[in-house]
């Protein structure tokens, strides 16, 4: 099978979709991965072939990269899509099925997120921040959509519609179905909970971890949204006096040297292996990005969540929901909440065996593997199907 796998270049849409990309080449599939240049290496290590989007800048500065991605990558799916048999794609590429439909192939879509309908989408937009407030507006969203797609012709007014209302056959979800909001409207036939993503990235490198008997606590802002300088220098007060220890992951936009001194129980890091980290990790303060917490579930590390925007939100109001943490207040806890919340989770027995339980959940989802047989029946299907629909139409 010759798969055609398409995603835009964006950190929390492109890392689960690795492990796909693996387990179709592990599965003795031919594929090929359509993304920008800073994501080759990445793609050429899971065994697919890499190609870059046609007529797109080098260095795209971060407008570029958001403004001219979604039609570069669509006009390339359309150019080499006709020598494969189906389109994979994440769902922000709301493209995807537009381009297989009119390459005449079927498609199957990834959820980096929750699996979505108008209902979500709503709820993203009312509570996902200022820029997904934007979308509000009919008339905004259709210029947005507009300035996206170009010329392209969508069967929808504009992408959240296109999102919801065109439903491939087959969806695959990075989590389970017990994290999945209102699970219960998704059918089991095509939307598929895999769990999460977690094989393409256990090639970090090691970190060399001590907490002794202590706590570990373990905290990042994910790398997109690590701009939080203040937050950082607060959790380091948090945490100076107690009996914790704590590993931070900051990014590349905060200097390790411009948070003050640093006391000996405090780790900070521009990088960290975080599979590696929440492994051993008592507690995990984040940003609520679905990657990052369904690794954590996977773990069964409770959390503290900072949600900043798009969906992060609703995905901290899961972690509540579920006793699998709490939620700071605003975006800009204060030093005593930031300590209390942690301890609180900490000293919390009913979240720990609530998270014990999430990790039973993720460690039993079944995976990239079974994805990939889903997506060989799936394909096998339509073939049939459309085989049979030519020898009717030749009678």
């Amino acid at each position: 099978m010759k798969v055609l796998m398409v995603s835009l270049p964006f950190t929390g849409h492109v890392n689960p979709t690795l492990g796909l990309a693996k387990a179709f080449v592990d599965g003795g599939h031919d594929v090929t991965f359509i993304l920008t240049d800073d994501w080759k290496e990445a793609i050429q290590k899971t065994g697919a072939q890499y190609i870059p989007y046609d007529n797109f800048p080098i260095n795209p500065t971060p407008f570029e990269l958001r403004r001219l991605s979604f039609k570069s990558a669509y006009e390339t799916a359309y150019r080499i899509g006709k020598d494969f048999d189906v389109v994979v794609y994440e769902m922000l590429f709301f493209l995807g099925k537009n381009c297989a439909d009119r390459l005449g192939l079927p498609s199957i879509r990834l959820f980096s997120t929750f699996a979505l309908d108008n209902e979500l989408l709503n709820r993203f937009v009312y509570t996902g921040g200022p820029l997904m407030g934007l979308l509000k507006s009919n008339t905004i969203r259709k210029w947005i959509t507009d300035m996206l797609i170009g010329n392209i012709t969508i069967g929808s007014e504009d992408l959240l519609s296109e999102i919801a209302e065109d439903v491939p056959g087959l969806n695959f979800v990075f989590t389970t179905k017990e994290f999945q909001v209102n699970s219960e409207k998704f059918s089991d036939s095509n939307f598929k909970f895999i769990g999460p993503s977690i094989s393409a990235r256990n090639n970090d490198e090691r970190l060399k971890i001590s907490h002794s008997n202590s706590p570990l606590i373990y905290i990042s802002l994910g790398s997109m949204l690590s701009n939080s300088k203040g937050f950082y220098k607060r959790c380091i007060e948090a945490f100076r006096n107690e009996n914790v220890s704590v590993i931070m992951s900051i990014g590349k936009k905060v200097n390790i040297e411009d948070l003050g001194e640093i006391p000996s129980n405090v780790k900070v890091y521009s990088y960290v292996p975080q599979l590696q980290v929440l492994e051993n990790a008592d507690l995990f303060i984040t940003h609520g990005g679905m990657n990052s917490v369904n690794e954590a579930l996977y773990f069964g590390v409770p959390m503290v969540v900072l949600p900043l925007a798009t969906d992060q939100p609703t995905i901290a109001d899961r972690i509540v929901e579920l006793n699998l943490g709490r939620r700071f207040s605003n975006k800009s806890p204060s030093v005593e909440e930031i300590r209390s919340q942690a301890m609180s989770v900490l000293s919390d027995k009913s979240i720990l065996e609530q998270s014990n339980n999430f990790q039973s959940f993720s460690r039993q989802a079944k995976g990239t593997s079974y994805a990939v047989i889903e997506a060989e029946k799936y394909i096998e299907h339509r073939q049939s199907m459309k085989e049979r629909y030519q020898d009717v139409e030749r009678l």
